[in-house]
């Protein structure tokens, strides 16, 4: 192929046409394996690809398909698009970032280790009064300076009532972020916002959004030292799915997706596990243990509406009206053809209540 710069109109593309009618496949693949950060769009004849923001869709009498090269740690990947559907241009300019980048996660990932400060992971619904009561006194009650990340949602938050449920229970001081222009996030006065907090608390929604806002920011580095001074990360919904390490239900496309290419980091607060919330109310066992199943060397941790999973690093204590489910993988399970391996996954409940010793989360596994 002979490449060359174009209007720079849609980011991270690599376009070529009349494409099964001209037999361009190869041309494209070639074009991607020379650039293997950008994302190959092969358009036949009659055929469009309609962008809008992010938003991505086909119409006409043709095919649309998406390539992406092979790399140090990924194959070839071509993927032909379907008619009527939505697709997500983000995700796929993601995923060829992520295609370049060491496999997530690592068969040898480490375990669920904390170290420093406290979590607390909430599985959406009705967020009672004493995990609120929890929160604000592990972020240091009166002298609390909590910190409020409203930004998993596209509606406008209502501030008020944010702050309100945190200063009713005691906190001194609450302060909302609602930004999310890069510009806003990597101001000064934001950063400061973030130096100065005692707790961190990120709301529900769809946390891709928190992936798209802070990712690579110094403000996810500011976040991070929020535990390192012995502070407390919490989170409901998306807020709690975010604090792990794998990113469950993460794709822009649809929150039935388990682990989207392209987001499958989340901030890693809790390494080595990943947390689906709306646990018993939206039937979601079979979902989590499929998805350790494929990513074994992870912990599955799957929390009900109105419950709380508190996390230091000597402890782990399930408060609230609901459960905790923990599922690990066990050993290897060889299939009757015997050629594809997977995961026996053990699951294990801890109602509202308990509390458990731990070195890590792994321990909360019963033998």
């Amino acid at each position: 192929p002979n490449l060359q710069h174009g209007l720079k109109l849609l980011p991270w593309a690599i376009i070529d046409q009349h494409f099964s009618q001209r037999n361009r496949s190869a041309r494209l693949r070639a074009a991607v394996s020379q650039n293997p950060l950008r994302v190959g769009l092969g358009i036949d004849e009659g055929t469009a690809v309609f962008i809008h923001g992010r938003s991505m869709r086909v119409i006409g009498e043709g095919d649309v398909f998406v390539m992406f090269a092979k790399t140090e740690f990924e194959p070839t990947l071509e993927i032909k698009l379907e008619k009527d559907r939505e697709y997500d241009w983000t995700t796929f300019a993601r995923q060829a970032r992520e295609r370049s980048q060491m496999t997530f996660p690592i068969a040898s990932s480490k375990k669920a280790v904390f170290e420093k400060g406290a979590l607390v992971i909430v599985g959406g619904g009705n967020l009672g009064r004493d995990i609120v009561e929890h929160f604000v006194e592990l972020a240091g009650g009166k002298e609390a300076r909590i910190v409020v990340l409203p930004t998993a949602t596209t509606q406008p938050p209502n501030i008020a009532t944010e702050e309100f449920t945190f200063r009713d229970t005691g906190a001194g001081s609450v302060v909302t972020l609602p930004q999310i222009k890069l510009s806003e996030i990597n101001a000064e006065d934001y950063l400061q916002q973030l130096r100065g907090a005692t707790g961190i608390w990120f709301g529900g929604g769809r946390q891709w959004n928190f992936v798209d806002h802070y990712e690579d920011t110094e403000a996810l580095v500011e976040m991070r030292n929020c535990l390192e001074r012995g502070g407390v990360i919490g989170g409901s919904s998306a807020g709690a799915s975010i604090i792990g390490e794998l990113l469950i239900r993460g794709a822009p496309a649809g929150n039935q997706i388990m682990v989207q290419d392209g987001y499958r980091r989340g901030f890693s607060f809790l390494p080595g596990v990943g947390i689906d919330q709306h646990f018993s109310q939206r039937e979601r066992a079979e979902d989590l243990r499929s998805t350790i199943a494929r990513f074994p060397s992870m912990i599955g941790v799957g929390i009900d509406e109105g419950t709380a999973l508190i996390v230091t690093s000597k402890t782990a204590e399930v408060i609230g009206t609901g459960s905790v489910f923990i599922f690990q993988a066990t050993k290897p399970l060889i299939d009757e053809n015997n050629t594809t391996p997977q995961a026996l996954v053990k699951k294990t409940q801890f109602q509202t209540g308990k509390k458990f010793p731990l070195a890590n989360l792994g321990n909360l596994i019963e033998k």
